[in-house]
């Protein structure tokens, strides 16, 4: 069984073929072997695009890496396929061929959230506003200190302010 997309605009088509315990990945030319007894994860997630709403993403993780692919197919301009029939056929292969295989392997579903990273940039942000004001205050150059800490506490608001749509 084969599935075939086109990730993106500047990207050329990838496919993915499954048979002899293996998911093979073909991109630009390049094979990649999966090997399904090496299958740790299977996730099934709400894709991020956001002029495609009902677009699924399968996200499958192997010891040494992991393979991402879209129930959607770019055509053009914001303008994408609808794939989910086929994209559906081969999950439900993939899975049916991933029990058979790894049978310690985990086959989850759940979205794809972008909070943990903006968090964490948040929290990095926050403690080197912290970290520049206190060093600009033990070396006398309050100052100086005071707005570098400003511009990056005017990013932080930024990040702030976006993240309720998140």
């Amino acid at each position: 069984m084969i599935y075939t997309l086109r990730p993106g605009p500047f990207l050329k088509p990838a496919s993915w073929r499954l048979g002899d315990g293996a998911l093979v990945e073909t991109r630009n030319g390049r094979e990649k072997v999966w090997p399904l007894r090496d299958l740790r994860v299977l996730r099934i997630a709400n894709g991020a695009n956001r002029y495609v709403p009902d677009e699924k993403v399968a996200r499958l993780s192997f010891p040494k890496g992991a393979t991402t692919f879209s129930s959607h197919s770019f055509q053009g301009l914001a303008r994408y396929a609808d794939q989910s029939a086929q994209f559906g056929a081969f999950v439900r292969a993939l899975c049916a061929e991933g029990k058979a295989f790894a049978p310690e392997a985990r086959f989850e579903a759940g979205a794809v959230r972008g909070e943990g990273l903006l968090a964490g940039a948040m929290a990095i942000l926050a403690g080197g506003t912290l970290l520049v004001l206190f060093g600009a205050m033990t070396a006398g150059a309050i100052g100086l200190g005071a707005e570098i800490a400003a511009r990056l506490a005017f990013v932080l608001s930024l990040m702030f302010a976006v993240s309720p749509w998140l």
